[in-house]
């Protein structure tokens, strides 16, 4: 046998040889050219989990599954090290667990555990290096199509760090321009590419997508991801996670506490920097999970295409960045779904990773835990009807074998893969884990109250979400509707309800006219000017463009999952477990929709993210289905098109204008934060150097108490986000509409009011923007701070 050969000897030898060399780096802090970073990093993610899986002699996975089950096994071991020795240490007198020294004690104790079991479970083991490189690229043009998105990654840094230091635009959109037209080539070559050549090339596209919006700006850029690093910043500098500290959602997310404490205290690397690089790679996974879990049961051109639908979804590039917690927990949720589902291993094994993954779940984010709670266990208890309505329509002999029947496997009145146990275990977990340890459970009894009210009423409510009126509707929300709404409903209950007092009066700001401003947009390109002077306004074709494609990705789902009960020439079968998973996550959708709580709390489109882990190849059957309908309509399109091309056509066009790569070629459209210096976002969650200092100022003479109904009081404009709550203390408020300035207050007026007067109110999970009248502060209080960016009153 020629090549390199690693047997079990050199597996383990080399594992322990790579944690020592770690942990003389880690303790000298020698990091020269990031090589602490890179062996460190990559020893986390990469070694308990590889050790892990091996161990389970997990035989016949595609690569990238054992590649992706390793990182997710590695997290979660690593979240429970440092949990484990977060409860008992302090009971033997260490005070400080989550410190450097005693995470490397963890991890070695955890590698020689691992390391032991492996040695046992692995006495034939061997790996020949050389065959194992041909099997994963069988050709020099696979080896092209898995690396040349390394250049994507590339140009994708380059764009934040120009776009940072106030340059142009231009690497990303080369990045972008390039990312498409190598999507037509690699669906192209899909049939014959090798088996981990799409995961490869997937993985470094999703990457270069993530990191032009999380490198943005030099401090934390973005809404949730505030908090969460503040939540970080409480267990780092502690040394210790503790939920009473805080005792909030957030704080109970080991995937934003101990996680990053442990790579901030083992490795050398800006804290900022664990959330803005290291956790997207973890994210970039689940685009490869999501293909992997559509191999299940389509082809390899149909899942490519519904994993270019994952991550074109604007969803996944602009928002997920910002969500940590939620992007680490949805790594494990890819896995749950990819495991239970992968045919090659024993049925038993698949239960207890898929539970095991589960837990990594709970652990990590509240509110997907309850998520797919709901999807599964709805899965797993309609199950039986869905097999008892299949077969009454096999005894119909007028639908015979062309309805349902056919088109499913695995029917059958016995116990599914997931069965109702494994829900109850994951169910009682995260009751454990929400109620009784870290309780912070208060917030889904409120939202399941508001929820239960909001169906008593017939489902009333105008808490709906502005995403959901965008969603279903071609008509844009009047913002001048919205902001006097705010005032009078918003506001207005917010001052009946305080002391006499508090607040100036009515007469010292209804004197001043607020008008809603609409977002900030990029000045036309040439080639809109151009389009101008033949009397075409190119801003607006692109908008009513883009609105097109919105609606009619919304009728895809749906087609899709009509053809899959009564077609089979595109699709062969369909496990019965997933098209209910399916249909399950379409009706979490729908309760986004007609709950105004769920729009507000959770978000329409972060659960159309979701959904889509499942539902992706669905919405490449109903583009075919749709491309064939057209055809048959427009017959002419038949000589050039088929249901299979404009499928490809359909997901390539989406690519290049969710990613705003048309909008901005040009020009008129809404600046966003990935391509401009200027927008919504940029304003809203990009931190300058300037408001750093004003916060650092006013927090040096402010003092807060919270609990003072006449106290000082911090405001701090963010927005509609808390866009300093990562530098600011905890209980700063995020409000500066002049009605509801406290008398005693400072007031901060960030880069976005003082420079542009641009000002946002919230109400629920929508935001208004308004001209901000900085006059009114003039009038009524003193400007004590000013460094031409931040103004700050008192």
């Amino acid at each position: 046998m020629n090549g390199i050969i690693i047997k079990r000897s050199s597996l383990i030898i080399g594992a322990i040889l790579w944690w020592l060399t770690f942990v003389t780096l880690s303790i000298t802090h020698f990091n020269n050219f990031q090589i602490l970073n890179i062996i460190g990093f990559l020893f986390l993610v990469l070694v308990p989990g590889t050790l892990t899986v091996l161990s389970l002699k997990l035989k016949d996975l595609p690569s990238w599954a054992s590649l992706s089950l390793s990182v997710g096994f590695s997290i979660l071991e690593l979240m429970l090290v440092g949990l484990i020795g977060n409860f008992l240490l302090p009971i033997f007198g260490i005070a400080r667990p989550l410190a450097q020294n005693i995470l490397l004690v963890g991890t070695g104790i955890l590698l020689l555990a691992l390391s032991s079991i492996a040695w046992k479970r692995l006495s034939d083991w061997e790996l020949n290096v050389q065959d194992k490189l041909g099997k994963l690229f069988p050709s020099k043009l696979d080896s092209w199509l898995s690396f040349f998105p390394i250049i994507f990654v590339a140009l994708s840094i380059l764009g934040t760090i120009s776009l940072n230091n106030g340059g142009s635009n231009i690497w990303t959109m080369v990045m972008l321009g390039g990312m498409g037209v190598y999507i037509i080539f690699l669906i192209y070559y899909a049939k014959s590419a090798g088996d981990s050549t799409i995961p490869t090339a997937l993985f470094f596209m999703a990457l270069s997508l993530l990191l032009m919006t999380s490198l943005r700006g030099w401090y934390i850029t973005g809404h949730d991801i505030q908090s969460e690093f503040k939540v970080f910043e409480l267990a780092k500098n502690a040394g210790i996670w503790s939920i009473a500290a805080f005792r909030d959602p957030y704080n109970a997310c080991l995937s934003i506490t101990i996680l990053p404490t442990v790579f901030f205290n083992l490795l050398k690397v800006p804290d900022q920097y664990i959330y803005k690089f290291f956790f997207q790679i973890f994210f970039a996974f689940c685009p490869v999970l999501v293909y992997l879990i559509g191999r299940h049961w389509t082809s390899h051109r149909i899942s490519l295409l519904g994993t270019i639908y994952f991550i074109a979804f604007p969803t996944f590039f602009t928002d997920m960045p910002f969500l940590i917690r939620q992007e680490v927990a949805f790594l494990f949720y890819g896995l749950m779904l990819y495991i239970i589902f992968e045919h090659k291993l024993d049925l038993s094994i698949r239960r207890w990773l898929f539970v095991l993954m589960g837990i990594g779940v709970v652990l990590s984010h509240y509110s997907t835990t309850y998520t797919i709670l709901l999807v599964f266990g709805l899965a797993v208890i309609s199950r039986p009807i869905f097999s008892k309505l299949q077969a009454w329509f096999e005894d119909k002999p007028k639908f015979g074998h062309n309805a349902i029947i056919p088109s499913f496997e695995n029917s059958t009145t016995g116990s599914g893969k997931i069965t109702l146990a494994m829900v109850a275990v994951l169910l009682a977990l995260s009751f454990l884990w929400t109620s009784i340890i870290t309780k912070t459970s208060d917030h889904l009894v409120t939202v399941v109250a508001q929820t239960i009210s909001a169906v008593k009423g017939g489902f009333a409510g105008n808490n709906r979400s502005i995403d959901i009126n965008t969603l279903l509707s071609f008509s844009k929300p009047d913002q001048n509707q919205e902001l006097r709404d705010y005032i009078a409903k918003t506001v207005g209950l917010i001052r009946k309800t305080a002391p006499v007092g508090q607040y100036y009066s009515e007469q010292a700001y209804s004197q001043y006219s607020f008008t809603a401003l609409g977002g900030e947009t990029v000045p036309l390109s040439n080639l809109g000017k151009f389009l101008e002077s033949f009397g075409v306004n190119a801003a607006t074709i692109v908008s009513d463009f883009g609105q097109l494609l919105q609606k009619l990705m919304e009728i895809l789902v749906p087609l899709g999952m009509i053809y899959l009960l009564f077609g089979k020439s595109i699709i062969k079968y369909v496990d019965d477990e997933l098209y209910l998973i399916a249909f399950y996550c379409l009706f979490f959708i729908a309760l986004n929709i007609i709950l105004p709580i769920l729009s507000t709390e959770y978000g329409i489109f972060r659960a159309m993210q979701q959904s889509m882990f499942i539902i992706a190849p669905i919405i490449v059957i109903g583009s075919i289905m749709l491309g064939n309908g057209l055809i048959k309509l427009i017959k002419p399109l038949g000589r050039y098109l088929n249901g299979e091309k404009f499928a490809i056509i359909f997901a390539v066009v989406l690519f290049f204008y969710s990613s705003a790569f048309i909008p901005q070629l040009f020009g008129g459209n809404l600046a966003l934060l990935h391509l401009n210096n200027n927008g919504i976002y940029y304003d809203k969650y990009l931190i300058k150097a300037a408001e750093v200092y004003g916060v650092e100022w006013l927090g040096g003479i402010a003092t807060i108490n919270s609990d003072s109904a006449n106290g000082v009081k911090l405001e701090i404009q963010t927005d509609g986000h808390n866009k300093f709550a990562s530098l600011a203390p905890p209980d700063a408020r995020t409000n500066i509409f002049p009605g509801l300035i406290r008398k005693e207050s400072y007031v901060f007026l960030s880069s976005s009011v003082v420079t542009k007067q641009r000002a946002t109110a919230v109400q629920g999970d929508d935001a208004v923007t308004y001209k901000y009248p900085i006059q009114f502060l003039d009038d009524n209080k003193n400007l004590i701070y000013s460094n031409g960016v931040v103004k700050i009153y008192r």
